[in-house]
């Protein structure tokens, strides 16, 4: 399945330079951040420091394969699934590497979001403007969502789903039962292109691309509440997804090659910085291999 012209190999020079930095075959199993590039279609792995937070200047390639626009990556156990150009890829993951990567899921819907819960695994199709849910085991799609805007993003918090949306008159996000049932606008800025969601000690943060900002909200029992802005275009060049892990926000600007980074006290973003790696090629996704 590597030689259909969807992903070429990188050059075993550079990437043996890379493993030099450290980690490769099927050694360590401390916690590492992976990030998604979609220019270079290129995922990294990055080291963490004692205090859990990511080591930008201990990162190497994740794997010796570029894959066709990917966004997001979620992890369940040794099992990565990456979202790109035409559906989804299952990767093994070996030490900290991906490998044996296959397109397991066929989707030119263009998939987006990548959400593990419950044992499913839910793509949010923009384009088909539906969510789709696939048993985590063996891939098979259980359920479908259609929605009337186009999802981006979709979190599940207490007892709530929450799906990340786009129409031509703004942003949407809907409110639903754990099921995606009964779903209801939460937050309709007209102004924002929201991409991502991530909640974090009962706020909610969503990436505006638009506005190169972050939105923070109350969050509790499926509604959003007290949202406020704050960024700019110093801080943020359209800001993608969103992490929080350990009080650090990691948000990757899709327009250059940096994640910015943030404390995180409640609502408030604070001590933001860009950190650029010659790596990054407009990130799109930080994942933690341990939460």
């Amino acid at each position: 399945m590597h030689g259909t012209g969807r992903r070429w190999l990188v050059l075993g020079g550079a990437l043996a330079a890379l493993w030099s930095c450290g980690g490769g075959g099927g050694g360590g199993r401390a916690p590492v951040a992976f990030i998604v590039n979609k220019t270079s279609g290129s995922v990294d792995v990055c080291e963490l420091t004692a205090e859990g937070i990511v080591d930008f200047t201990r990162c190497r390639l994740a794997s010796n394969f570029q894959f066709v626009e990917p966004i997001q990556l979620a992890i369940s156990g040794r099992v990565a699934f990456l979202s790109v150009q035409d559906g989804i890829e299952r990767c093994a993951l070996r030490g900290n590497q991906l490998t044996a990567c296959e397109l397991a899921i066929s989707d030119a819907d263009f998939p987006v979001g990548l959400t593990l819960f419950n044992h499913s695994l839910f793509v949010a199709d923009y384009s088909a403007k539906a969510v789709a849910r696939y048993n985590a085991s063996n891939l098979r799609r259980t359920a479908t969502k259609s929605i009337r805007t186009a999802p981006t993003d979709v979190v599940f918090y207490q007892s709530a789903g929450f799906i990340v949306s786009q129409d031509v008159a703004g942003s949407v996000v809907l409110s639903c039962s754990l099921g995606l049932d009964d779903c209801a606008p939460a937050y309709s800025p007209v102004d924002k292109a929201l991409l991502a969601m991530t909640v974090y000690k009962r706020t909610a943060f969503f990436t505006d691309a638009s506005g190169n900002s972050v939105v923070a909200c109350d969050v509790d029992d499926g509604i959003l509440s007290g949202c406020t802005v704050q960024g700019d275009a110093t801080v943020f060049n359209y800001p993608y997804g969103i992490t929080v892990r350990s009080d650090v926000a990691y948000i990757p600007n899709r327009a250059e090659a940096s994640i910015t980074v943030c404390h995180v006290s409640g609502k408030l973003l604070s001590g933001c910085s860009k950190i650029a790696n010659q790596l990054f090629d407009g990130p799109t996704w930080v994942t933690f291999s341990q939460q």
